[in-house]
């Protein structure tokens, strides 16, 4: 969408989202996404959990949120900060990539003939229930600074959605 704008108007968007990027104040709308609930495929529509919410956020706040998670992810693979087992913040990495290194792993100590031991956890809603401060602290340590680190700082604070159902919607 964005990429079809005319030239004018990508030049106004431009300096826009560079003076959000380096203020770190984002418009109002931004932190108030509307979530609208699609239906799971072959779920009954009667119950809750059939339900998947989507938030529905500006093109050009998810162009932001594209370049912070991008300089996040970078930042992360230069400072080798992730262990190479976790996938799933990298690029071209999947889910059976951590099987396929799971299972050669417990393939070598068979061979060697040591013992496994696997623990598998589920933290459900980890990253929602993580506080803030937590997530600030762990970016300061990490070396991240201004602009990143304000925006990701205005961006979680401060958020509420409103939810769509129809033509009905919330109050936030």
């Amino acid at each position: 969408m964005l990429r079809n704008l005319y030239t004018p108007e990508s030049a106004r968007l431009l300096e826009s989202l560079s003076t959000i990027w380096g203020t770190a104040t984002l418009p109002e709308d931004w932190l108030t996404p509307v979530v609208v609930p699609i239906l799971k495929p072959r779920k009954p529509t009667c119950l809750p959990s059939s339900y998947r919410p989507v938030f529905l956020t500006s093109a050009a706040c998810r162009t932001v949120e594209a370049i912070a998670l991008f300089r996040l992810t970078w930042i992360a693979r230069v400072t080798n900060v992730l262990p190479k087992q976790i996938t799933g913040f990298r690029r071209f990495s999947c889910t059976a990539d951590s099987i396929a290194y799971l299972v050669s792993t417990m393939e070598d100590a068979r061979h060697d003939g040591d013992a496994v031991m696997l623990v598998l956890l589920d933290v459900q809603a980890a990253f929602d229930t993580l506080p803030h401060s937590v997530i600030h602290g762990v970016l300061c340590r990490l070396g991240i600074t201004v602009p990143l680190l304000a925006f990701v700082r205005a961006f979680l604070e401060g958020r509420t959605f409103r939810v769509g159902v129809g033509r009905q919607l919330s109050t936030p």
